[in-house]
């Protein structure tokens, strides 16, 4: 190709090239995405082709930066084709952070980030990629945040996938992914010391508070997110622990956001009425808080209406 006159052959290998990546590139974002399964095999049908074309660069066209632009350009043009390709790779690094990197080593979990942030520098709607990212980030966060010392190996992912993107859009990007980190971590230190001043005053419940810093966390106005009462059985450690914060923190105001907690509920079920088949069965039930909330109910009575609950 590089003897033909005045190299077009060249340029019309590259029109070829584009125009197979941008077909195949059409078919793959083409696919319906209504179930998280459909989603991630979407984004990994995309990388598993990114991955075949830095083969393709490498070894047919010896890394010639013609063919490599076109792949580029190719790409770009693909992610950006659909509005929701920011979610999609939202959604395909939140499954892998939660679970999928559990079993692999240091140097695997960098290729698999670096793989998805290869697709992430194609896109133009980096921010709402951002606002995506937050929301589930969060939620990751505040289900490591409980326990002291953190979520381990999980926690220096997420760090990692944090760096990335620093490096990639700079500090503005992700000063709000690190003061969540922040929070989390004050949380655990603030934590640590109500229970060393609170112990033996819980009454039978374990709590814990992560406090986070408004603006920083995708959270919801009380009216947004609907007002829920605390039951009788934590409104005690809740009250301890405003006073407990607010008497080191003078100035601040803590707002309750239940829609954003989770715990764990020891239930007995059965056992009332006698017979077969009414021995009691004991389950512990891993809900939101504000099913903690609903769920405290029936220790009031057996029976309620949903719009007594509501």
């Amino acid at each position: 190709l590089a003897r033909s006159p005045e190299g077009c052959g060249h340029a019309a290998m590259v029109d070829l090239l584009q125009a197979h990546l941008k077909d195949t590139g059409a078919k793959i974002m083409r696919q319906e995405c209504k179930a998280a399964a459909e989603t991630l095999q979407l984004v990994r049908q995309l990388i598993q082709e990114r991955l075949l074309c830095d083969e393709l660069l490498e070894k047919s066209f010896e890394s010639d930066r013609r063919f490599a632009n076109a792949v580029q350009s190719c790409f770009e043009h693909v992610l950006n084709s659909h509005q929701g390709t920011p979610e999609f790779l939202s959604l395909y690094l939140d499954a892998m952070l939660r679970k999928d990197l559990r079993a692999k080593s240091d140097e695997e979990v960098e290729q698999e980030i670096d793989r998805a942030m290869t697709l992430f520098r194609y896109l133009n709607d980096k921010d709402v990629f951002e606002k995506y990212y937050k929301q589930q980030l969060a939620k990751r966060l505040l289900s490591l945040g409980g326990s002291r010392g953190g979520g381990g190996a999980k926690e220096e992912h997420e760090k990692m996938v944090i760096l990335k993107l620093k490096t990639e859009c700079g500090y503005q990007f992700t000063s709000k992914l690190e003061s969540m980190f922040n929070d989390i971590r004050t949380s655990q230190d603030t934590m640590a010391s109500f229970k060393e001043q609170d112990e033996g005053a819980t009454g039978g419940v374990e709590v814990g508070v992560q406090v986070l810093t408004t603006g920083s966390w995708p959270t919801q106005p009380p009216e947004a997110a609907g007002v829920w009462q605390i039951p009788k059985a934590l409104q005690g450690c809740c009250e301890r622990f405003e006073a407990f914060y607010l008497k080191t923190h003078s100035g601040r105001k803590l707002t309750w956001q239940t829609n954003m907690g989770h715990g764990e509920v020891r239930a007995v079920f059965g056992g009332g009425s006698g017979g077969e088949g009414s021995a009691q069965r004991r389950h512990e039930l891993s809900v939101s808080t504000v099913q903690i909330c609903v769920l405290m109910l029936f220790n009031e009575r057996a029976t309620w209406r949903y719009e007594d609950i509501r």
